[in-house]
């Protein structure tokens, strides 16, 4: 499959995103009962535990890199918290921020005209459609104004400041199996709080899905 047909299934209404979410629920309940099934004690007990957490640690890293937005970027915040997630969750979750698969270059396009008011050909006197870095709230592409100035386009993925409570509320249902200790509250709200700013493009500099900065 290339970039682009990857780049086509992009789960972006809230209904697609909660099927999502209830397929992960489901491969990390499924995880656990084969876990109890052979569950074993002593270090037996504990070399079983480690590897129920790496995979489903490894089962939210492969659907939550599919969403992006806010369940990427929950999953990515959590297992950077010391003690509330599994220690497993770190190492694979920190490899998210390298394996986001980009948009296709259609929905680019659409997005800046739809965000800038022109497609990006109108708007830059050079544009690489190609991103140079993918993130889990949007990509970045290297272009350049009439001036000549060279610029950085940050374009944010479909509907991802309208799904961030959703994804949140959903979320959390699916991650109360897995958290471990308090804090879980003033975390969640730490997270919708801060993508709450991060995708607020208006506010930046009042150019709204795509935000321009020069390099």
């Amino acid at each position: 499959m290339s970039t682009d047909d990857a780049s086509d299934d992009f789960p972006a209404s809230k209904l697609e995103r909660s099927g999502l979410f209830a397929k992960t629920g489901l491969k990390v309940g499924k995880n656990y009962a084969q876990y109890l099934m052979d569950r074993a004690t002593g270090a037996e007990e504990e070399a079983r535990k480690r590897e129920l957490n790496a995979q489903n640690a490894r089962d939210l890293f492969e659907e939550f890199t599919r969403l992006r937005g806010t369940a990427l970027k929950l999953a990515q915040s959590m297992s950077m918290d010391t003690g509330l997630l599994p220690d497993e969750f770190m190492e694979v979750m920190a490899e998210a921020q390298y394996s986001v698969p980009p948009m296709n270059k259609a929905l680019v396009r659409k997005r800046i005209r739809d965000g800038l008011g022109r497609f990006p050909e109108l708007l830059f006197d050079d544009f690489e459609p190609e991103a140079m870095a993918a993130a889990s709230l949007g990509q970045v592409h290297r272009a350049r104004l009439d001036d000549g100035r060279d610029v950085a386009v940050k374009v944010q993925y479909p509907n991802v400041r309208e799904t961030i409570e959703s994804d949140l509320s959903v979320a959390r249902t699916l991650f109360e199996r897995l958290i471990q200790g308090d804090g879980v509250d003033a975390h969640f709200e730490e997270v919708k709080a801060r993508l709450q700013e991060e995708t607020d493009y208006c506010s930046v500099n009042r150019q709204c899905l795509g935000k321009v900065s020069a390099v």
